[in-house]
């Protein structure tokens, strides 16, 4: 028979160890699927520039955005107002993507600093303001005024 102070001990260590190897797993995983948020200027910096998948955050230059004749492709260039980085771009663009607005494009640098987004985010404000175009919104609003 094992004592149970060597019973509790036993459980400890393998709750220990569980924990461990979890945890491992975990972090392993977590490894490949991370990507790094860099500003214009903070990815400059860098020589040579990184090759592994990151995100770019910046503001769209005003009158830089560009679509290509034939398909869905296109360029713009991503701003932190100290450094200009130009972004291509092979898919649709979100509705909220404009000049002057905040954007975050995911993917990698291809060669002569050109940056090729896989995923373009649209940034925006959290202020949610409904629309006041006289809709049925308005009809209830005024229906239970009265």
């Amino acid at each position: 028979m094992i004592s149970k102070k060597k019973q509790r001990f036993y459980y400890i260590v393998f709750t220990l160890i569980s924990v461990g190897v979890g945890m491992s797993a975990v972090l392993y995983n977590l490894r490949a699927h991370l990507v790094f948020f860099y500003t214009p200027e903070e990815v400059m910096k860098q020589n040579p520039l990184p090759t592994e998948r990151i995100r770019l955050g910046g503001v769209v230059k005003e009158k830089s955005l560009k679509y290509a004749s034939v398909g869905l492709a296109g360029e713009f260039i991503l701003t932190d107002f100290k450094k200009d980085i130009l972004v291509v771009f092979k898919s649709v663009l979100p509705d909220l993507f404009r000049e002057g607005q905040g954007a975050v494009v995911e993917g990698r640098f291809k060669e002569n600093s050109i940056f090729e987004a896989e995923r373009v985010l649209a940034k925006h404000d959290e202020n949610y303001r409904p629309p006041t175009s006289g809709g049925k919104q308005d009809m209830v609003l005024q229906t239970l005024k009265e």
